[in-house]
């Protein structure tokens, strides 16, 4: 019992001591750019950094560790940053920047603004936080407020920094180590390189310590994404007798008919090895083997099958929910219209088997079809329909029989006329059980889910999905219809 409360006496302390400490000017006791290089108390686990054991930290002073300054760009030139209670800080004391503190002279009116550049607003970031107070919980005692998390690798990143015109000092922690500022001047923005202080996996920034201590929007960090880098196997631990293992694996199922691979491993943030075999086409119309195809390299474009539904739609699901633009639970006749109901018809299949609920009750069911039912593939909808078969297969054909023609039969070439005619079909398609009443993976679920994205963005599905993810992520092998799209037999 007595360790109990030791423990219990014990944490209050620590919370106290580190609220205080974080105050500023609420706490009375501030914090300045100067302040012991401790680092901040956090709740982060792993390995802490060790400064004096690490050479690539550079110069440490009693200011911190010092990172190399990528970039400087100039201000933004926005409007003069706001006190806590949101009135301007009007005061000519206050026009004054950190540039002159550090002998750079006095800033303009237009450099006094908030640290958000029009650049770091149209580009993509991992995280984008203004500090104090950047959570919003109650007020900035709380360390949570300080501090902001982010994924990384270690060896790799960089924090673009932007302090405001009248911040004339702040403390920046990476990973508990203590970023020497001084050189920050207000008014600026700053691309430094923290790649000495990163680590795998979650990374924490704190900012604290800020002055003047009045201002609401003093300083704003952007993370960008982590990059994959050149590696090796022996840095990541793997060794060359397991790659060589893996290699005669997939050569060995190549000799006896595979086709072909490609593999690429990633450990840390790096590309640590990648490798292909076989060839691009492996087999003549004849069905004999074609030894003079081209071999596969590791820039050959495969075909992802149904993979495309997890690389496209679900993205573009997931990215429209984020962003309160769609809900799970909506009917997909509000996307599609009432037709996606009213137009169905009972269809048989290749077997000559109809839907056992009659058509008044199938159409009703059409209309309760939501999103979560067709990501769960419990929508109701055959598996898959064939809208590009005038005929279905059938594996018991009799001698003198013809295969059942395809009433759904869409098209088979491409082009709109094609495009319009499936989605007609899918309209007309029966379901064939109650919506999440059973689970069956079906093809025409995600090409549902595809025309809702199209109705929501208002762009066709290829041009949305290479604008929001494969552009500006840079991936340059990624894509619909490769012929079309700059690719190459």
């Amino acid at each position: 019992m007595f360790k109990h409360c030791q423990r219990v006496v014990s944490s209050f302390l620590f919370c106290l001591i580190t609220c205080l400490a974080l105050a500023g000017c609420n706490g009375k006791s501030e914090v300045s750019s100067t302040a012991s290089s401790t680092g901040p108390q956090t709740e982060q686990t792993g390995p802490q950094t060790d400064l004096q054991a690490d050479p690539q930290n550079g110069n440490k002073s009693e200011k911190g560790v010092k990172v190399t300054i990528l970039e400087i760009q100039p201000p933004a030139g926005q409007s003069a940053p706001k006190e806590k209670n949101g009135t301007e800080n009007a005061s000519e004391a206050d026009t004054k920047s950190g540039a002159e503190a550090a002998g750079q002279g006095e800033t303009s009116a237009a450099e006094t603004q908030p640290p958000a550049s029009d650049q770091a607003a149209k580009e993509e970031w991992q995280g984008k936080v203004t500090f104090p107070d950047w959570k919003g919980y109650t007020d900035d005692t709380l360390a949570m407020n300080h501090m902001y998390s982010f994924f990384g690798y270690h060896g790799q990143g960089t924090l673009r920094v932007c302090p405001a015109g009248k911040v004339t000092g702040f403390s920046l922690y990476v990973n508990d180590v203590l970023v020497d500022t001084a050189e920050l001047a207000g008014g600026r923005q700053y691309d430094l390189d923290i790649s000495s202080l990163t680590r795998d996996g979650t990374n924490t920034i704190q900012v604290s310590g800020i002055t003047p201590c009045d201002l609401a929007e003093a300083v704003t960090v952007c993370v960008p994404y982590p990059e994959i880098l050149p590696g090796t196997a022996q840095d990541a631990g793997i060794s060359d007798q397991a790659l060589d293992m893996i290699s005669d694996l997939i050569s060995t199922d190549i000799s006896h008919g595979f086709t072909s691979a490609q593999l690429a491993v990633i450990k840390d943030g790096r590309m640590v090895y990648e490798n292909a075999w076989g060839k691009t086409n492996s087999y003549l119309p004849d069905g004999k083997v074609n030894d003079a195809g081209p071999d596969v390299t590791t820039e050959t474009l495969y075909d992802l099958a149904s993979l495309t539904k997890m690389f496209s739609v679900n993205y573009a699901l997931q990215k429209l929910v984020t962003d309160d633009r769609i809900s799970l639970d909506a009917r997909i006749i509000d996307f599609l219209g009432t037709g996606f109901a009213e137009d169905t018809m009972i269809v048989p299949n290749e077997k000559g088997e109809t839907p056992q609920a009659d058509l008044d009750e199938i159409k009703k069911w059409k209309t309760e079809v939501t999103i979560r039912d067709l990501l769960r593939h419990q929508g109701g909808f055959p598996a898959d329909p064939k809208y590009s078969a005038p005929f279905l297969y059938k594996d018991d054909l009799e001698e003198g029989e013809s295969y059942p023609e395809n009433l759904l039969f869409a098209g088979n070439t491409p082009g709109e006329k094609t495009r319009k005619a499936t989605v007609d079909m899918i309209f007309k398609t029966p379901l064939w059980y109650e919506p999440g009443t059973k689970t069956v993976y079906s093809d025409v679920d995600y090409m549902i889910l595809g025309l809702v994205v199209e109705k929501v963005t208002g762009e066709g599905l290829d041009t949305w999905l290479r604008k929001t993810f494969w552009e500006p992520m840079g991936l340059t092998h990624i894509t619909y219809n490769p012929l079309r799209n700059g690719f190459s037999k």
